[in-house]
């Protein structure tokens, strides 16, 4: 990677408050995410079969396909299972997370943390807000489980979704494509220059569950980040984005992970970060992905002992009705 073209991506990323890297991950590198996630799906058909959610496994069938049934039948949520961060609320002793060895290598992937260093220095922390996201066709999901990590997420900002304390942290949200992203499954929108101050996000959807930019408030106008499966973006906390709706007949999916300097606060301080990159202290770098599951279910079983109920969001009051 040249000094040239980690300077011009630098200043783009300065400047427009994102940039995008088309292929930087091979199908090679995704194929063991994939596969880790047909392994899972098939364990929670069975699963689910077994305590009478679903009727069949539907085994056999392309993992996009047999998704799609298994929703049709049972109405599952099965973004829980999938997502590689814990709920939003009271944390339960056997809340869903997946804490793969593929998804591990994913997030510290050496392509992506080079980009990333590019931007931050040599320095890199793995941020714990992190999630997974496959998204079948909007029409084929009930009202519950349309969330933002199974259906379309509004207008937002990142550094959002995470307490005051960060918001001096140099955050980058990394968004990889697993699937390709097309307007018609539900790429990525962003705000080009909106990252310049955090903007009020406002109450919506059940209870004011959701937290969002009305879009009469953009400060310019959006443009679609369409890309191809390996490509990723890459944002400032405070780029102004959101996800289309997938109207199409397959499944989009994405990751997100996120990345700080090392040393600097994360916004949910009592979730687990941990170094994935040091050129200071190799050592420091956690490199063993049973090490980085140990965390997330030490994680777990302390906060659901404590009965603790996470909110970490800014805005939970009148505040939010805007």
């Amino acid at each position: 990677m040249s000094v040239t073209g980690g300077a011009m991506r630098t200043a783009e990323f300065q400047e427009q408050g994102y940039i995008v890297v088309p292929g930087l991950l091979t199908q090679a590198d995704l194929r063991p995410v994939r596969d880790e996630y047909e392994q899972l799906l098939d364990d929670l058909a069975e699963k689910w079969r077994g305590e009478g959610r679903i009727g069949d496994t539907y085994a056999g069938l392309p993992f996009e396909s047999r998704l799609a049934r298994i929703v049709a039948d049972g109405d599952v949520p099965y973004y829980k299972p999938f997502d590689i961060s814990l709920r939003f609320g009271t944390i339960r002793p056997d809340d869903p997370i997946h804490l793969g060895p593929a998804v591990f290598r994913l997030l510290t992937h050496p392509a992506i943390l080079a980009v990333v260093s590019e931007l931050i220095g040599p320095e890199v922390s793995a941020s714990p807000i992190q999630h997974n996201r496959i998204k079948l066709p909007e029409r084929l999901l009930s009202a519950k489980n349309r969330t933002s990590l199974s259906a379309r997420a509004t207008w937002h900002q990142d550094q959002a979704a995470g307490l005051p304390d960060a918001d001096d942290t140099e955050v980058i949200t990394v968004w990889v494509a697993v699937s390709d992203a097309t307007v018609g499954n539900g790429c990525l929108m962003v705000v080009p220059r909106s990252h310049d101050a955090l903007m009020q996000h406002c109450s919506r959807g059940a209870a004011g569950r959701n937290l969002s930019i009305p879009e009469d408030l953009l400060p310019g106008e959006p443009v679609d980040l369409e890309v191809s499966s390996g490509s990723v973006i890459l944002m400032h906390r405070r780029l102004i984005h959101q996800s289309r709706v997938n109207e199409s007949d397959g499944l989009r999916w994405s990751f997100d992970f996120r990345y700080q300097p090392v040393g600097t606060p994360t916004g949910r301080p009592q979730f687990p970060s941990f170094v994935a990159h040091s050129a200071s202290d190799p050592h420091s770098v956690v490199d063993d992905p049973a090490e980085w599951a140990r965390m997330w279910l030490a994680t777990r079983a302390r906060l659901a002992a404590a009965g603790a109920d996470e909110k970490y969001r800014r805005w939970n009051g009148p505040e939010a009705a805007c």
